[in-house]
């Protein structure tokens, strides 16, 4: 990274600018096909959505995660169908699955941040993972219990998932310690 004149104003260089915009437009990519597979599972079907955002969370820079994570919520505001649902617009952002959508953000946040400091150690991993995981469901299960309640918001949007997301994270956290082994 070159340091502009005033030292104060950290600037890159136009190829590195263009290599950042790729690796965001690639891990958008993942984000967006990953979030259109479902595998049949018990309780409720087994949406790879959050899987997309902890690996990519989890395997790429900070800024790209994000970066990737925020195009994808614009390309689901504007209207592309992105979501794993296939609605798009701003009445998606405050829904009944509003909180859960913002949480993809905050997943990749803390993934992005926290997965260098497990040490590539598989139960730091899977804690960390698992943070990720939870402040999504509490983002998505307070609002929404603005709709239908807290109650009816655990037993509609949390127990049915628990099951599921505890094998996304196992997977995220086993390809994560076999990719940093090789």
């Amino acid at each position: 990274m070159q340091i502009a004149e005033n030292k104060l104003i950290p600037s890159i260089s136009i190829k590195e600018s263009h290599q950042f915009l790729i690796k965001v437009i690639l891990a958008n990519a993942i984000l967006v096909a990953l979030s259109k597979v479902a595998i049949p599972f018990y309780p409720v079907p087994l949406s790879l959505e959050t899987l997309a955002f902890m690996l990519v969370g989890s395997f790429c820079d900070r800024n790209v995660a994000i970066g990737a994570s925020i195009a994808y919520l614009l390309e689901a505001f504007i209207g592309i169908p992105v979501l794993h649902s296939s609605m798009a617009g701003p009445s998606v952002f405050v829904g009944t699955t509003a909180g859960y959508i913002l949480g993809f953000l905050v997943i990749s946040c803390i993934c992005s941040s926290t997965m260098i400091i497990a040490n590539n150690r598989l139960l730091n991993q899977i804690i960390l993972l698992a943070i990720g995981e939870g402040a999504m469901f509490t983002m998505g299960v307070a609002f929404l219990s603005l709709h239908i309640g807290f109650e009816a918001a655990l037993v509609f949007g949390l127990f049915p998932f628990i099951l599921g997301d505890l094998c996304k994270i196992l997977t995220v956290a086993i390809a994560y310690k076999i990719y940093h082994r090789l």
